[in-house]
């Protein structure tokens, strides 16, 4: 009977391309349309969800919302 022994190869690692992690982190800013009937888990907003905490996590980029409006009022903010 033959069995395979664990890989000891460490993964290689990356030093500069387009998802390696930023160090320090950093903020990227944007603005939001929100769907009124969209209703997040308990907890989470527009600033903190399972999508920014694994921007953060993996790629050290922090998403700040400067505003989030709803739809319908969308466009006239977006051009004052």
């Amino acid at each position: 009977m033959e069995t395979t022994a664990p890989s000891t190869t460490a993964a290689a690692v990356v030093e500069d391309g387009p998802l390696v992690k930023y160090d320090p982190a950093i903020e990227v800013s944007t603005v939001r349309m929100q769907n009124s009937g969209l209703k997040f888990p308990s907890g989470d907003d527009w600033d903190n969800n399972v999508y920014t905490r694994e921007l953060d996590k993996q790629l050290g980029v922090k998403l700040k919302n400067k505003w989030v409006i709803d739809d319908q009022q969308y466009a006239k903010k977006l051009s004052v």
